[in-house]
């Protein structure tokens, strides 16, 4: 049932994916690629790839002979993606899979990416089956979000007031050892975690509620109806939130996990 639920609602928000500023997921993926850009690359896969950002980034680096690949569990996000890459005239494919069961070649690919996906109770089955379909001495790149900001933890309290009957979602614990340690597990080589800080700034609740509608937090914002609606904007208190230029400032940890097979 969680996972019909998921699937439907990034069908129903992939025409709108990180088109709503800020657009931060294309950031992590400009930041992600980058830090592979030196590698050649023939074919590449971009796992639980959404609407495509990561692999739009590397078609922006000018690689037009690679061959790119991206699959999801959203049928929704699959279309989305192949609507965007075909946009920018960036030759890539397209599948419908789950990223622990992929339907593809062993050692085809000498670059696998992933964004903001990598927490999953799946997890293990998807480095086993990332590692099956890098060829020897391929590369694994996988961007998540590491320390989260605290200054928010005002937004997940009303979301426990207003949306009672809706189960919380443990995130479990997660940093750079524990990233290290279980690629390490996976049998992957020559493990290196980096970190960096986002910033993305909203110019008030407003914005911060549109952008969040636009991608996974609509699966809780989207359940409040009009009352619970009115009642979390007369009772969220962003104030924390705000720096000196007068916007509201997420400042989330990312993560980058880059490894070799």
């Amino acid at each position: 049932m969680e996972r019909r639920r998921l699937t439907s609602l990034f069908d129903t928000v992939a025409p709108l994916y990180d088109t709503v500023e800020p657009r931060f997921f294309q950031e992590m993926a400009r930041r992600l690629v980058a830090r592979v850009a030196e590698h050649r690359w023939s074919r590449v896969l971009d796992v639980a790839t959404g609407p495509g950002v990561v692999l739009s980034e590397i078609a922006a680096t000018g690689a037009s002979s690679v061959g790119l690949v991206g699959v999801d569990l959203s049928t929704g996000m699959a279309r989305e993606a192949r609507t965007r890459l075909d946009a920018i005239g960036a030759p890539a494919q397209f599948a419908v899979m789950d990223a622990e069961h992929l339907g593809l070649l062993d050692g085809s690919f000498d670059l696998v990416t992933m964004s903001r996906a990598y927490l999953l109770p799946q997890r293990e089955a998807i480095l086993r089956e990332i590692r099956r379909v890098l060829r020897p001495g391929g590369i694994l790149a996988i961007a998540e979000l590491g320390r989260l900001d605290r200054r928010w933890s005002w937004k997940d309290d009303l979301y426990a007031r207003l949306l009672p009957r809706v189960p919380g979602i443990a995130r479990p614990a997660f940093d750079a050892a524990i990233f290290r340690a279980e690629l390490g597990a996976a049998g992957f080589d020559d493990v290196q975690v980096e970190t960096d800080d986002l910033d993305v700034a909203f110019a008030d609740l407003d914005e911060w509620w549109e952008s969040s509608m636009s991608h996974g937090e609509r699966g809780a914002l989207g359940l409040m109806d009009d009352d619970a609606r009115r009642t979390f904007f007369e009772l969220a208190d962003p104030r924390q939130c705000l720096e000196e230029d007068g916007r509201l400032h997420w400042r989330p940890e990312v993560l980058f996990g880059i490894a070799r097979r």
